[in-house]
Order: C-alpha cells, then structure tokens, then sequence
C-alpha cells in the first residue's frame, strides 16, 4: 500500500499551496457547478455542497455515494482535518486547479480516485461491494477451463454514440474497431449492445441496420475468450479497466489520453498489453498470444496478483486518504465551519445537503445472528444440457451479522418502503434491493416532505414483495423473526408495513402472534417520519440464504420430530397465473404411475405446505415459489426443478444445498413440455426411486 501512498504524493507535484485559494474554488465551483460538488469535511462530519445548475442524474449519484461511503469507512478509523476540496460527477473536466474525479489526464492537476459508477460491465463498479463483486469474479474463474480451451479471440463488447457533426461511424475509436473485426473475424469478436447518434445524417435506426446490435455478455462468459478489449476514454472506460485485470482474460488496453488512479503502476506487457491509438499492433498483439499462451497465463496471473493489491476497496480507502493527506499538506486556508458563508450567493442556500456517514445515523445496533459463510456443490443436470445461469452460480456465501438497527429521524417511503435521512439521502443499505432498482424506480421522483405522517416510534418491515411466498417467509417473516428477538417491548412499538392481503399472511401471523399489535399501512400517497426507528436487517437476497433463516422457519413450522417420509409430491402449476405448463397433464399421468402425488399447493394452509414437505422422499416441480417449501424437507430428500429456458434461477438449488437435499434440474424449451423431456423425467424418477 505504500506505493499507493507515492502515487498520490506523484500527482500533486507542480501544485504549489498559493495556487490553491478559496477564490479559486469558488471560480471553478461557479463555472463548472453543474459537474462539481463541493465536499467539506468539518469536525469529522462530512458535508455536501451542490451548485443550482448542478445537473442530476443516475451516474452523478453513484459517484456521490462512493467518495461518501470511502470517507465514512476512513472516519471510522481514523480521524480526518477539516478541509474542503472539488469533485467532478461527470465524466471529467481538465483543470489546472486539484479537483478529484474519476479519471486523470497528463499535465492537468486532476487527482483520479476511485469513484464508481452505475454503468458499465455487469452493472458498473460502485465502490461499496465492488469487493464482493470482485470474489465472485474469482470464484467464476476457477470455474473456466485451461486457457488451451479458451476461444482465441479478443472480445469487445459495449455501446457506440457518435456525436454531433460525424461524417462517418468509422470516425469513432469503436466504429473503426468494428470496421477492422469484419476482416479479421478469425482475430475479434466485436459487437455494440447499444448504439446511438446524435448526429441527425446518421440515424440511430441506420447503423443499428448497418452494424448489428448483440445482446449483454456477462462477464462470466466474456472470460471464455483469450483477451478482452478496453476501447474509449472518458470514466466510462475507467470503471471497465478496474474490472479487466480481475478477469480471467488479457487486457488489451487502448491508448488513450486518460487514466484511472492505479493505471501509472501497471507495466506493458506485464499486466496487460498496450493497443495504439490507430489499432495498428492490435492483430499482431492477438496473433502473439494465439502463438504463445504461456505468455498469456502470465500476463493474466500478473494482472490478477496486481488487481487484488491495488483495486480493492482497502485500496481505494488507503488511496483517497493518501490524496486528502496531500491536499491537506497544500491548502493555505482553514475551514473552520460547515455548510454556507458569505462567499456562497443566497441562492445556493436551498442546495445545500448535510450528509451524514451512516454509521453516524444509526442510534444504536441490537446484535442478532453472527455472520456466517455457506459453502455448495455445483448444480446439477439430469442430461448433458447444463445451463449458463446454473454453471455461473456463485459456489459460497457470506453473510453479515443479522442485527436491527435504531435510526433517528428517518423517513419511510409509503409506495417503496425506501429509507432516507432528515435531510432526503436514500439510505440503500437498509432499503431493501434498492442497489438494484435505483434507476427505474420512482423514489427518485417524489417529493420525500409530502404528505408527510409523523410519528414517534416505529418498527419498518415494509416491503413492496411481500405478495409473493418466498420474499414472504424467508425476508419478512424472518425480520419480524429479528424485531421479536431483539426490540425490548416490541409489542409497544407500531409496525410500518404494506398492506396485507392474502391467506398465508393472515396465518403466519396468526402462529407469530402478530395480531394483537398495532399496525399502520404503508400507503404509496405519503411519508412517514420516525423518531425512533427500528430496522432489521435483510437476512435472505437473491439465492443467499443464511442457515439462521432455515432453523427459525423449521421451528417455527414443523415438529422437531422427524416423521417417516411416506410421500412422493408433484407440484402443480395448474392454479398459477404466470408459467403455465401447456401439457402438464400428460406429465401427471406419468407420475402417477410412479405413485407420485399431484399437489396444489393453493389448497393448502402454510402449515399444512410444510407438513407434507416435511414427509416427503421425492419433490419434482417447475420453478416457483412453492419450492419454497424445500426448507422443511428431510435430509435425504430428492429434488428435481424443471426450468423453461427462459427463466433459471439457480435460487432453490442454494435452498436445497442448505438442506443437504439431493438436487438436479433439467432445462425445458418453453412452456409446452417436449416428449424428450417427459421421458428424462420419467428415467430420473426410475434413477431416484
């Protein structure tokens, strides 16, 4: 780490302290306020300043989020001085004064640091959980095979924009790219999952007709190829190039005229291989390492080796601290106090945010469930025809400690169950997935102080999911789990929750003695502001499920006492409203030859579900939230989860995985079963039986 600690010393040589005057700030934040915010750190609290012309947008806030997160975590280390300093939002600016941005050009005082972003490969690269991104990364690569086996070429994948005033698509970096993939497709696998112009003579419809438009690649299946392209500039091609060198692939780095923070301590040829401007050596390059695949192993193990070091999220904190140490040292003035002062117009008082780490929002944490890790065997086909999505699942888990958390003055989000500051920031740790849905969902578009309830106390178990029987027991009913254990007198404390509706909620709550508190609803039309607000953990995301949500549900469901498994179960789809199997009825008939019994769960009280489930030997069923039930199976239990093509989830093989069950899966076409699949069932159920 010290010679991240250099680096940052590197990038402020030629800065001297008499160029860096307030005045000269303030000049900058008045010219450019529509891509700065102003950042004052005062008496360890952190403090955001936005210009009027500040200019909003998904990829501004991601930014804005990661340097606040990398300074919360650093404040709970150490302590930081007061000081104020510019950064860019946007892609970049070029400046002779220190402002920090995701990016670095040569002979500009532009500090990179690393700032994430919403865009790119894989949903971009934010810094909080870009380590948990990158092990996933890691466990993806031990899944590839010998690089002997890779497919020799170089992928790119990526959007093309031409800009205003393009005579030609070759006149962008990535047109030209493309131009040069179509004579040596032997070489390059080039292709644009998204195109758009802006120039009005060449139409966005014409060079969609013209070039071809591929879909996503993941990165998983962009590791299967020898080398990986990094073509363009701007922060863009920054948050690709902290991905590339965790991967399983050369980087083929484009030339370009800027940088990301860590980029000066890579070497050519070491870590990656350097493509010039033109393209020029771009064959040769890729003809080199058909030629030579040891060189290539090389490369990516270097490349590897260096990524764990030096793009990090310990590394992107030892960096910013290195850069605020260095601004520190340089700036002539002292900032004695937060927020506005006689140098700010009066009209930038209404933009001013006081954002506050959120360890600093939390009262106080009621300790739950230690954290703890799972480990599963790979899914498994009954036939040869394994699916991506399966072979790609992540092979282990770790998980936080399961705790509730005591917020003061916080806000609830009637339509979203969203939780934001007294001064209107999202708190996305305990907003549910709100990481995933930030871009579609309206809670950016309402105005958080109206309809606003106020009320002193309360316990959010909120939840726009809940309809649906997974979300339903192994998140809400496991965080109610938590209020119970945890909250003293909870059953004094409202509970903020959306409405209730269908049976199986009724009666879970009934058995969790749910019906005698007091509830109030969550409605889409307001906000609800809470002195003191008591939030549980999300104990269950994705396919993640901890081992303390299996015991509680188990318990609270199903007697210790394990019962002769007596039944062999079909669940059916016919009641469902969505995924409908068109000749279900042909596969009953078969089944009930192996005295399989046909079951709608529909019919069923959850308890009831969990009984039979508890007694079963065989389970075969389509994927659907009744496999929920899996929870309550025996040990020695046998699974099979039958798949249309269209819609895996690898979530009740990590289910069945927790349950030591035995599990396989087969991929049918779509919704109409084929003879050839009825066949394979009936063969796994002569297997199994």
């Amino acid at each position: 780490m010290e010679a991240l600690k250099r680096l940052a010393k590197r990038y402020f040589v030629g800065i001297k302290a008499e160029d860096m005057t307030r005045k000269r700030l303030l000049e900058l934040f008045n010219e450019h306020g529509k891509n700065l915010v102003l950042i004052q750190i005062v008496d360890q609290k952190v403090y955001v300043i936005k210009h009027p012309a500040y200019l909003d947008g998904e990829a501004r806030r991601s930014r804005i989020e990661s340097i606040l997160y990398l300074l919360s975590q650093i404040l709970k280390k150490e302590s930081l001085p007061n000081l104020e300093f510019l950064v860019c939002v946007s892609d970049s600016i070029q400046s002779d004064f220190p402002i920090l941005s995701s990016i670095g050009f040569p002979g500009k005082a532009v500090i990179p640091i690393p700032l994430g972003a919403t865009h790119g490969p894989d949903g971009g690269t934010q810094t909080q959980g870009f380590d948990r991104k990158i092990e996933e990364i890691y466990r993806q690569n031990k899944t590839i095979g010998p690089i002997e086996h890779k497919i020799k070429k170089a992928i790119f994948r990526g959007t093309l924009r031409l800009s205003k005033g393009t005579t030609h698509y070759t006149n962008s970096m990535r047109g030209k790219l493309f131009d040069i993939s179509q004579k040596h497709r032997e070489n390059l696998d080039v292709g644009f999952t998204n195109i758009d112009s802006q120039e009005p003579s060449i139409p966005k419809e014409a060079l969609i007709f013209l070039l071809g438009k591929k879909p996503l690649l993941a990165l998983a299946d962009q590791q299967n190829y020898l080398a990986n392209l990094c073509v363009g500039a701007w922060a863009g091609w920054a948050d690709r190039i902290r991905i590339l060198p965790h991967l399983d692939s050369v980087t083929l780095l484009h030339e370009s005229a800027c940088y990301e923070y860590f980029q000066p301590l890579m070497i050519d040829g070491i870590h990656f291989i350097k493509i010039d401007n033109s393209f020029e050596n771009l064959i040769d390059s890729i003809d080199l390492l058909k030629s030579n695949l040891s060189l290539a192993k090389t490369i990516i193990q270097n490349a590897n080796s260096f990524a764990k070091t030096y793009i990090t999220e310990l590394a992107f904190e030892v960096f910013l601290k290195a850069v605020i140490d260095e601004l520190s040292a340089r700036i002539p003035y002292q900032v004695l106090k937060s927020g506005l002062d006689n140098n700010f117009p009066v009209a930038y008082v209404s933009n001013f945010a006081k954002v506050i780490a959120h360890s600093e929002e939390i009262k106080r944490t009621l300790m739950g469930y230690p954290a703890s890790t799972a480990e599963r065997s790979r899914p498994q086909s009954i036939d040869s025809c394994s699916s991506s999505v399966m072979d790609s699942a992540n092979l282990s888990s770790n998980f936080d400690q399961a705790n509730v958390f005591q917020l003061l003055n916080t806000k609830v989000h009637g339509k979203t169950g969203f939780l934001c500051t007294q001064s209107d920031v999202i708190i996305s740790e305990l907003s549910g997935n709100f990481g995933n849905r930030r871009e579609k969902d309206p809670a950016f578009n309402v105005d958080w102080n109206v309809n606003v309830k106020k009320i002193k106390a309360g316990i959010h178990l909120g939840a726009p999911g809940l309809p649906n029987y997974f979300h339903w027991m192994f998140q809400f009913l496991p965080r109610f789990h938590l209020a119970q254990k945890l909250i003293p007198h909870y059953q004094q404390i409202p509970i903020l929750i959306h409405k209730l509706s269908l049976p199986f909620h009724n009666e879970t709550l009934n058995e969790m003695n749910f019906g005698a508190l007091n509830i109030i609803e969550l409605k889409t039309s307001e906000t609800i502001m809470v002195d003191d607000l008591f939030v549980p953990s999300m104990p269950s995301i994705h396919y993640h499920i901890p081992l303390w949500v299996t015991a509680f549900l188990r318990k609270q469901f199903i007697p210790l006492k394990l019962l002769p498994l007596t039944e062999k179960l079909y669940i059916s789809r016919i009641n469902s409203s969505n995924r409908k199997v068109e000749n279900e009825s042909k596969l009953i008939d078969k089944l009930k030859k192996n005295k399989f019994r046909i079951v709608e769960l529909e019919q069923l009280s959850v308890r009831e579900q969990a009984m039979l489930f508890s007694k079963a030997s065989h389970v075969i069923a389509f994927h659907g939230a009744g496999l929920s039930n899996l929870v309550f199976c025996h040990p020695s239990a046998q699974v099979l989860e039958i798949f249309q093509e269209t819609n895996v989830h690898p979530l009740y093989w990590s289910l069945s995985e927790l349950m030591h069950l035995s599990y396989q899966y087969l991929v049918n076409h779509d919704a109409l079963l084929t003879e050839n699949s009825i066949n394979k069932i009936e063969k796994w159920c002569d297997r199994a039986l």
